[in-house]
């Protein structure tokens, strides 16, 4: 996983390697309709708002910092270095690795630090939410949308609660065999 990423599908004896498991099946879980219980857990202990970048042998920026667009949302900046020591600049011009000049240098390390905010979601807390919930689909109300409440690991599932939204996905779930439906799952 670490060299191709993605995530890994086990079922029994077969070991699948997907893009992503699951999918957006257009699951709801709304509040007062079949919600019975609500955990969120949320975690800022790793969240950077104002990144420092340090190139190979110690280059900075000038301007020291790089901000994220979401530094406003918290009351003072949460500030954090990245080492990216694959950035260097070249002693000799025949020198096959590293950048011809100091500028280049800085300007791959301001690329690669807004790349931190917007694909690795360093600005962002970790959301983790368990929810209990009843299976309307075994009711003979709701039997016609069955086929939306087979969950899968990685599923995505709407979280609507008030005037919120929430997009997230399933990483465990319990399942009552007796019942035949699940009655927990935990989503992040």
């Amino acid at each position: 996983m670490n060299v191709w990423g993605g995530e890994l599908q086990r079922d029994n004896f077969t070991i699948r390697m997907l893009k992503q498991r699951g999918s957006d099946k257009g699951f709801k879980i709304k509040y007062r309709k079949n919600l019975t219980g609500l955990e969120f857990t949320k975690d800022d202990s790793n969240v950077i708002t104002r990144l420092r970048p340090i190139g190979y042998n110690g280059i900075l920026l000038p301007e020291k910092y790089i901000d994220s667009p979401l530094i406003g949302n918290y009351p003072h900046p949460k500030i954090g270095e990245f080492e990216y020591s694959d950035i260097k600049l070249k002693e000799k011009p025949e020198d096959e690795e590293g950048y011809d000049t100091l500028e280049q240098c800085y300007t791959e390390m301001r690329r690669r630090a807004k790349l931190e905010f917007s694909e690795n979601n360093i600005d962002k807390p970790l959301v983790n939410v368990k929810v209990d919930f009843v299976d309307l689909s075994k009711t003979t109300v709701y039997k016609d949308y069955k086929i939306l409440t087979n969950l899968k690991m990685g599923d995505t599932i709407t979280v609507i609660l008030d005037n919120m939204k929430i997009k997230v996905r399933v990483i465990r779930t319990v399942y009552d065999s007796l019942l035949h439906r699940f009655t927990k799952l935990e989503l992040r």
